[in-house]
């Protein structure tokens, strides 16, 4: 694999618990983008070492179903925030979540379900119902007791009787006589002599003259803005990622064996081939081409021993593309062990 930091890392298939193994490991920085199309047909994923698990791409309200969901604290989780569904988005019959990254959401929703457990999205983390119900209960612990202060009464002043008003008595009233006046002699005023006088004539103001209305002016003419230029959209420079799956890494002569390339990219992956040996292996199957993750079946039969030499390469919709190579040895000789799975039963 020539670039490790867009290559998701396969091949490491373990087992967590009773589950099933895990078919896709994201490590190193990888990306797994998945959108609604995509199923996991009941295997898990595990995403650790900075690896990004990338929902962004899925708004429908079904849930993604998974057998087994690993990630650890350097984890990431992308979510959309135009999803349709209040539901969680992912149903896991097995999980072990570490201090994963949330991002994409702005409002708090539940995201993962396990059995009775379901983890939700608060404060750009992953927070289960146990957990958000302790912190509630720290947080009312801590509230401080305000003590309610009774105010004791006021003392009431006793009213002090009014002293009845001591009244003076007025002095007795001697009515005088008044002095006796001499008459007065009336006196006869002499009429004055009137003057007329003439009223001042006066002459009215002229009216003025009313000032002529001014013209309006013209209004100025208003030159046409210029339309906007359509913004060129950015040329996407990001190189799709590629896996590529082998049934057996050392099969025997004759027998056929299954190659599965997946391809992802952050916009569209429109082009998978597959070389054994330098000849072009036609697929077997198809899926997803023309959507951010596709998946392509080939089948090779070796018919003498030796190493063959499988080259993938995948291209996006921009014309970027990116090559992976992996090595099948068939041996000469190879026995082929039989499992008794009925072994111990007895």
């Amino acid at each position: 694999m020539k670039n490790q930091s867009q290559v998701l890392v396969t091949g490491r298939m373990y087992e967590y618990g009773d589950s099933s193994d895990i078919g896709i490991a994201v490590a190193n920085g990888g990306a797994l983008v998945v959108n609604d199309t995509t199923s996991f047909d009941g295997s898990g994923v595990a995403v650790e070492g900075g690896g990004t698990f990338d929902l962004s791409a899925r708004t429908g309200s079904e849930a993604l179903e998974l057998d087994t969901l690993v990630m650890d604290d350097d984890a990431v989780l992308c979510v959309s925030s135009k999803s349709r569904s209040t539901e969680p988005i992912i149903q896991v019959n097995n999980a072990n979540l570490g201090n994963v990254k949330v991002k994409g959401l702005t409002s708090e929703r539940p995201l993962i379900k396990h059995g009775d457990t379901i983890w939700h999205y608060k404060s750009g983390k992953l927070v289960t119902d146990e957990e958000e119900a302790e912190s509630t209960e720290q947080a009312m612990d801590e509230e401080p007791v305000v003590e309610e202060v009774i105010p004791e009464p006021e003392p009431i002043e006793e009213e002090q009787a009014d002293e009845p008003e001591q009244v003076e008595p007025e002095p007795e009233q001697v009515d005088e006589e008044p002095p006796a006046m001499e008459p007065e002699q009336e006196q006869v005023d002499e009429p004055e002599a009137t003057v007329e006088s003439e009223p001042e004539q006066v002459e009215p103001e002229p009216e003025p003259e009313p000032e002529p209305e001014p013209e309006p002016e013209p209004e100025p003419e208003l030159e046409p803005e210029p339309e906007p230029e359509p913004e060129e959209e950015e040329p996407d420079m990001i190189t799709p990622s590629i896996t590529i799956t082998l049934g057996e890494d050392e099969p025997a002569i004759g027998a056929a064996t299954p190659i599965t390339i997946v391809a992802t990219d952050n916009v569209a992956i429109t082009n998978i081939t597959c070389t054994v040996a330098g000849k072009k292996k036609r697929a077997q199957m198809s899926t997803g081409k023309g959507t951010p993750i596709a998946t392509s079946t080939y089948t090779f039969t070796p018919e003498e021993a030796g190493d063959y030499t499988v080259i993938a390469t995948a291209t996006d919709k921009a014309g970027n593309s990116i090559e992976a190579s992996e090595v099948i040895t068939v041996a000469e000789d190879k026995d082929t062990e039989a499992i008794n799975f009925n072994a111990g039963l007895e």
